[in-house]
């Protein structure tokens, strides 16, 4: 796949020089940002992720991309969007003039050969700041091109061809990615190009959503509708799932491990739940817009163990994560997972990189 990645032609961050514990709040909106709480920079911008219990490391390019990609099949969806989570992010954007406060996350299954290229020709600034989350560490570089001029003075940065093995796939953003490419489709210059950060999929983790339905049905009365589709096993504390096929039910604080029966059929363990389960066992035809459901992210484990608040009328199951090999095989066949199908780690944070056209 190759897509040309143009540089900012300035982009906001916290100042360089900031060891930082708090971005800017840029969720409900950049333009509630202060003026002086952001510099500008122009060009590229370089993160580096570093787990704090892992001890990974990731790298990103951060720039533009042509609204259109995201239209066109150069960059693919790997999931459905939430249609009330469209509707607030038009809301936000329009509000906003185009502006974003985090680049749009995408992947491939490697960039590592690339960035051995473009590290010959490119510069990291000697400025950075560093931004201390809760699981990772992000430092944040200017990344450039320059080329001396006839009169000896340094042009602008140049895009780049990016051109990797295997699809390009949004990994997270999908809502700000759809909602931009729909505006300058409609006609809105400000979103004819959108921020992006690629992280090779080799340099990243796919963690789960916790699906949490409203539904007031006791163990006793909701395991017959499971029946079907499932083996279950009454469990004594909420033990992770450890492989494909099983699920943790948590419903009026029993909990219990569910395994998919051999006979059922239909792909990957999300799509199945979503055409499947959801349809027959709660009467939720829809996942992007019933109101019954929403999706939380999964616990971290520990010790084997997901820990989360429940509340007296919600039934949550938590399924095991997407192996990234099974992940790119849907995305190359074409196929589109449901809703909250995967949650990729590291993310880029809001307030790091923003961009206001």
């Amino acid at each position: 796949m190759s897509i040309v990645l143009h540089p900012f032609p300035s982009f906001l961050h916290p100042p360089f020089g900031s060891v930082l514990g708090q971005l800017p709040v840029t969720r409900e909106g950049v333009r509630f940002v202060p003026e002086l709480a952001l510099a500008a920079d122009v060009g590229f911008a370089e993160i580096r992720v570093k787990g704090k219990e892992t001890a990974t490391f990731s790298r990103g390019i951060c720039g533009l991309v042509a609204a259109s990609a995201f239209l066109d099949g150069t960059i693919r969806p790997h999931e459905k969007t939430l249609i009330s989570r469209l509707k607030r992010q038009e809301s936000l954007v329009l509000a906003d003039g185009g502006a974003l406060g985090k680049p749009v996350l995408l992947t491939v299954p490697s960039l590592k050969g690339w960035w051995g290229e473009a590290d010959q020709t490119h510069e990291r600034s000697r400025e950075y700041l560093t931004f201390c989350g809760q699981n990772n560490d992000y430092e944040l570089r200017t990344y450039s091109n320059p080329v001396i001029g006839d009169d000896g003075y340094r042009m602008a940065n140049s895009p780049l061809d990016l051109a990797v093995p295997g699809p390009l796939v949004i990994a997270d953003g999908h809502h700000r990615a759809e909602t931009h490419a729909r505006l300058a489709a409609r006609g809105e210059e400000r979103c004819g190009f959108v921020p992006v950060c690629i992280i090779g999929g080799d340099e990243l983790t796919i963690e789960a959503f916790t699906r949490v339905i409203e539904d007031a049905r006791s163990p006793a009365e909701l395991l017959p509708a499971l029946a079907p589709f499932f083996k279950y096993e009454v469990l004594n504390a909420p033990q992770a799932p450890s492989q494909p096929g099983e699920w943790l039910l948590a419903c009026k604080g029993a909990f219990y491990r569910l395994t998919r029966k051999r006979d059922q059929a239909g792909g990957i363990d999300s799509k199945w739940l979503d055409e499947a389960v959801l349809p027959q066992a709660f009467g939720i035809a829809d996942s992007r817009a019933n109101q019954r459901i929403s999706f939380e992210p999964t616990p971290s484990v520990k010790n084997g163990l997901l820990s989360f608040a429940q509340q007296g009328n919600e039934v949550y199951l938590c399924g095991f994560p997407l192996p990234m090999a099974s992940f790119f095989a849907e995305v190359s066949a074409g196929k589109c997972l449901p809703p909250k199908s995967t949650r990729f780690e590291p993310r880029v944070p809001s307030g790091l990189v923003v961009w206001r056209p």
